[in-house]
């Protein structure tokens, strides 16, 4: 593959052995030794589309052995799973908390309509309409 303007020759070679090993972006562009906006100039770029798949496809290398380092080490006592946890928090936006928002009849939540059905019970009651 031809090398894009502004990659060091070889580039691809560095960009698919680093993120096979589970690096990130960051560390990757530090192999590679150039910026910020020089990656995201080429990552956006429809010209370099080549460099975008080869990221894309590092990304998921990356990300599947952080994953599998997880998975391998789930019986290893001397295994780190809170540092494990924390990298990927941070690395992939993991979250502790889930948070679920459903609106039902004219954009009510769900404890709100419950709430409404409990109000009008209460006043057709009051007005003994039941």
């Amino acid at each position: 593959m031809a090398s894009i303007k502004g990659l060091p020759e070889g580039w691809e070679q560095v960009v698919g052995t680093e993120y096979m090993e589970g690096a990130s972006d960051t560390e990757v562009r530090a192999k590679l030794r150039i910026t910020t906006s020089l990656w995201d100039s080429l990552y956006n770029d429809p010209q370099s589309s080549s460099f975008k798949q080869i990221v894309d496809i590092g990304r998921m290398l990356a990300k599947g052995w952080w994953l599998e380092k997880g998975r391998k080490a789930l019986r290893d006592k001397q295994f780190n799973a809170n540092l494990w946890h924390m990298n990927m928090k941070n690395r992939y936006g993991w979250s502790d908390k889930t948070e679920v928002h459903t609106k039902d009849a004219d954009g009510m939540s769900s404890d709100e309509l419950d709430k409404a059905v409990k109000d009008a019970v209460a006043k057709a009651k009051r007005l003994k309409l039941v």
